[in-house]
């Protein structure tokens, strides 16, 4: 990474195996990578850009950075730091209908909008339930039906052969729609098809006026792809999936022990010891 130090403009950080490192458990994050992040934020824009929702956990996090906006839902929503929405991208309710039904004939754990309730047919022994899910409040798969406006959908409850060829499956099936694999292949995000990363990114380099070949994108997943060709450089973390390591400019350490902080001090020759 020696001759890419001080080039970025900007940061974009993926959040969930990426920025959290899970020191403490599910949803935590070391105190290294924070200050690694304000560190760098005082000298250049460092922006969150995740697949959660715009969350409580998720704009206190940002704020604590010091960072203007927020990327959210997999690029389907921008806000800025008080939490305006400044962008959204919606999905075809006849698609959404559509690809839930399959979800629910295949019984696995739905999520909508990145809002912490479970939709599910009431069954939650299955031993591809994630243990964070089982703290989430639980919804009935009927209560999907009050839902109209949808940005993003997160769906689990398969094994990993079961869940990547339901993905390639779908991909065909729905071209109107965006489908990820993630979270080691465990789950599929699903979003608008016009909207991304990448250009979710390069809509908040348009309000920081930088060119956003002048920033960096740092993540793990699928869903972090799309920046490519979008920004100047994608830095996958070491536990991403092979097809994601083939797209990305560099591969970086893991993202346990702080790993991201270890990127972002060598990149701006920040000393946090």
């Amino acid at each position: 990474m020696k001759n890419l130090k001080n080039k970025a403009k900007a940061y974009f950080l993926d959040m969930d195996g990426t920025f959290l490192d899970k020191p403490q458990g599910h949803q935590t994050v070391s105190e290294r990578n924070v200050r690694a992040a304000i560190e760098v934020n005082k000298i250049k824009p460092v922006i969150f850009s995740t697949g959660r929702g715009n969350t409580e956990y998720t704009m206190d996090l940002a704020r604590r950075v010091g960072s203007k906006y927020v990327v959210c839902l997999n690029g389907a929503l921008i806000v800025d730091i008080n939490n305006n929405e400044l962008y959204r991208e919606i999905m075809d309710i006849k698609f959404v209908r559509e690809v839930l039904k399959i979800f629910k004939e295949k019984k696995m754990y739905i999520y909508l909008n990145g809002i912490k309730h479970l939709y599910t047919d009431g069954n939650v022994d299955n031993q591809y339930m994630k243990t964070w899910a089982l703290k989430n409040p639980r919804l009935s798969y009927a209560d999907l039906d009050k839902i109209d406006v949808v940005s993003k959908i997160l769906v689990f409850g398969l094994s990993v052969e079961e869940t990547r060829e339901l993905w390639e499956e779908l991909k065909i099936k729905y071209p109107e729609l965006a489908f990820y694999l993630v979270s080691n292949g465990t789950t599929i995000e699903v979003g608008p098809i016009d909207a991304n990363k990448g250009k979710a990114n390069s809509k908040v380099c348009e309000f920081l006026g930088i060119d956003p070949k002048d920033a960096f994108h740092i993540g793990d997943s699928a869903n972090d792809m799309p920046v490519v060709g979008y920004l100047g450089k994608f830095i996958c973390m070491a536990g991403s999936l092979d097809f994601v390591k083939e797209v990305a400019d560099i591969v970086g350490p893991d993202y346990a022990n702080a790993g991201l902080s270890k990127i972002l001090e060598e990149l701006e020759d920040i000393n946090l010891d």
